[in-house]
């Protein structure tokens, strides 16, 4: 056997392992990859962009470079690539994301576009005409907002009247003081290699989806305030 015929795809080549057989490893092409670190879409910052390049051939295909330097927790020391906007989410990552700024439909039409058009409560308590309005704020503000709920918002103090899409429940989030959507009954898979959590309550859960699902039974919405354990 030999390594003539085989073909192991983009950012690999085959080396002959010491058993003398074909073997496919991760060989990038590092001569244009930035020689700094790097932040990557995955929110985890890589000593070097082939560093980032070999992280995505062994495991992540859709891992990209977001900006250079490290990653950030406010957008004031990042420079986002030509077309991309710095947004930080709701767990104070830095990002850059593609905005669309252009102004959203202003009357609902039919079928997809009619469903674009339905009104949306934001996490900030404010009602938007749609999700593209509310992606848009989001992009003018620089900061992550999130649906709350489908529908205009309310004043209730309870999920009584809040309709949910479906899989999703209706917690109360006792950060906004007021009810969230939230979705539920997620199987946990690759529990083992995710990376434990410290929820807005304090406290650790081993990864984002058992702390979701503990969220679910106890009606109460919790977001990660960090990853790794509570102090």
């Amino acid at each position: 056997e030999t390594c003539d015929n085989v073909d192991c795809g983009p950012g690999k080549q085959c080396r002959m392992s010491r058993r003398n057989k074909p073997r496919c490893v991760c060989a990038p092409d590092c001569s244009n990859a930035s020689r700094a670190s790097v932040c990557g879409t995955d929110g985890k910052t890589y000593r070097d962009g082939c560093a980032l390049l070999k992280a995505r051939c062994k495991g992540q295909p859709n891992l990209e470079m977001q900006y250079h330097g490290p990653c950030q927790k406010n957008c004031k020391d990042v420079q986002c690539p030509s077309g991309t906007f710095c947004v930080v989410d709701q767990n104070n990552n830095a990002h850059c994301v593609l905005c669309n700024l252009r102004p959203c439909p202003a009357e609902s039409g039919q079928g997809e576009q009619q469903q674009q058009q339905q009104h949306v409560c934001g996490k900030d308590g404010v009602t938007y005409a749609s999700v593209c309005h509310l992606r848009r704020a989001t992009c003018l503000l620089g900061k992550s907002i999130g649906v709350a709920y489908q529908g205009r918002c309310s004043k209730s103090k309870s999920c009584d009247d809040v309709l949910c899409g479906s899989g999703k429940k209706c917690l109360w989030d006792p950060a906004e003081g007021g009810p969230h959507c939230a979705q539920c009954n997620d199987i946990c898979r690759d529990a083992k290699r995710m990376e434990p959590v410290c929820a807005t309550n304090n406290n650790t859960y081993p990864n984002a989806c058992a702390m979701g699902n503990a969220a679910c039974s106890s009606g109460v919405y919790l977001e990660v305030k960090h990853t790794g354990y509570c102090s």
